[in-house]
C-alpha cells in the first residue's frame, strides 16, 4: 500500500511540473498572462470585450450567477479542444465550450438554464444523459463574463479559456497559434483528460515549427 501511495504521488508531481512547466512559457511569451492573472484577474484584451458583451444573460442577477457557476463547477465542464480543419490555412481549429450535464430526467433543468442565458442548444444523448452547450468564441465570453467571478474549482479553467480566445485571430500567425495551442493542452491537463488525442506537438510537428 505504501508503495502505491508513494507511486500516485509522485504521478501528481509530475503533473503538477508539466502545468507549472508550461505556464512558465506562456507568462514568458505573453508578460500580460502573469500569475495574479491565472489565479484572480482576466487577460488585458479582455477589458474590451467584456463592455461589448452584454446581451446574453444580461437579466441574470448575482445569486443566480453563483448558483449557475456552482452547476458548472460540479456538473460541467469549460474546455478548449484542437480539432482538424483541413480548409483552414492552418488545417487546425480551436474549439472553446462550456457544457452543462444532467440525466435526461432532469432535462427540463437543461432547457431552463439555456432560456436563462439565452445562448447555446440541448440535446439528449443516447447513454441517459442530457447536455446543454455554448461553443464558440464571442458565445464562451458572454458567459464567462458573468460566471468567472463566482466560479471555484474550474476558475483558472475559466480564466485560461478566456485568454485563449482573446489571442485567437482569423488570421493567425502559425507560431503564435501554435502558443494557443500549448495553453490548449494546459486546459486538458487541469481537466485531467484521459486522452487529448490532437495536441501542440501534433500542431508543431504538421506546420513544420
Amino acid at each position: 500500500m505504501k508503495a502505491v501511495r508513494e507511486l500516485g504521488s509522485e504521478r501528481r508531481s509530475l503533473r503538477w511540473w508539466a502545468v507549472m512547466s508550461i505556464q512558465h512559457r506562456l507568462i514568458s511569451v505573453n508578460p500580460s498572462f502573469r500569475d495574479e492573472q491565472l489565479n484572480m484577474g482576466i487577460p488585458r484584451e479582455d477589458q474590451e470585450t467584456k463592455k461589448k458583451n452584454r446581451m446574453k444573460g444580461k437579466n441574470i442577477i448575482p445569486e443566480e450567477a453563483a448558483y449557475i457557476a456552482g452547476f458548472v463547477d460540479g456538473d460541467g465542464s469549460i474546455n478548449a479542444q484542437i480539432m482538424r480543419r483541413p480548409d483552414y490555412t492552418l488545417k487546425f481549429q480551436i474549439r472553446v465550450s462550456i457544457t452543462f450535464f444532467q440525466k435526461v430526467e432532469r432535462y427540463w433543468f437543461l432547457l431552463f438554464l439555456k432560456k436563462k442565458l439565452g445562448i447555446g442548444s440541448c440535446r439528449k444523448r443516447n447513454d441517459g444523459m442530457g447536455e446543454y452547450i455554448i461553443v464558440g468564441k464571442q458565445s464562451v465570453l458572454q458567459i464567462l463574463d458573468i460566471l468567472r467571478p463566482y466560479l471555484r474549482i474550474k476558475k483558472r479553467q475559466a480564466i485560461l479559456i478566456t485568454s485563449i480566445c482573446c489571442q485567437l485571430k482569423k488570421e493567425q500567425d502559425p507560431l503564435q497559434f501554435l502558443k494557443v495551442c500549448e495553453m490548449v493542452d494546459l486546459i486538458e491537463t487541469l481537466n485531467d483528460s484521459k486522452e487529448q488525442v490532437i495536441t501542440s506537438e501534433t500542431v508543431r510537428a504538421e506546420l513544420n515549427l
